[in-house]
């Protein structure tokens, strides 16, 4: 008998509170293909599913689109989805004299550590 591994999802209304996002730009985000839910649900109506990775990109990104521009936002989000989670900083060059870090594991610190308590338990 194969043991499946439960892994926590989350609703959209659970992972935008967490992320501290709004409903409206998770789904935009969505929409703009920014980013994938884990278990993404096609039309309208339909409710997505939400991993801890996913809140942990929603919340990047709502910190990212309060302090920067649209390409920054999708230059973020191609950043993370290039790298495994947990992700590290990661800094942009803003021009030639100026550049921005964003300290991803604080902005992430408690998803990463419910990830890895989950990882764990089921391990």
């Amino acid at each position: 008998m194969t043991r499946h591994r439960p892994v926590h999802l989350y609703s959209t209304p659970e992972a935008c509170k967490t992320a501290s996002v709004t409903s409206r730009q998770a789904l935009y985000w969505v929409s703009e293909g920014l980013l994938i839910p884990s278990n993404r649900a096609e039309g309208s109506g339909h409710w997505h599913a939400w991993s801890v990775s996913d809140v942990a990109f929603l919340r990047v990104l709502g910190v990212v689109s309060r302090i920067g521009t649209g390409v920054m936002l999708r230059h973020v989000a191609q950043e993370l989805r290039n790298r495994p989670f947990p992700w590290s900083a990661i800094t942009f060059e803003l021009d030639e004299h100026s550049s921005l870090t964003i300290h991803v594991p604080v902005i992430v610190a408690d998803l990463t550590e419910a990830y890895f308590d989950e990882k764990a338990a089921y391990a």
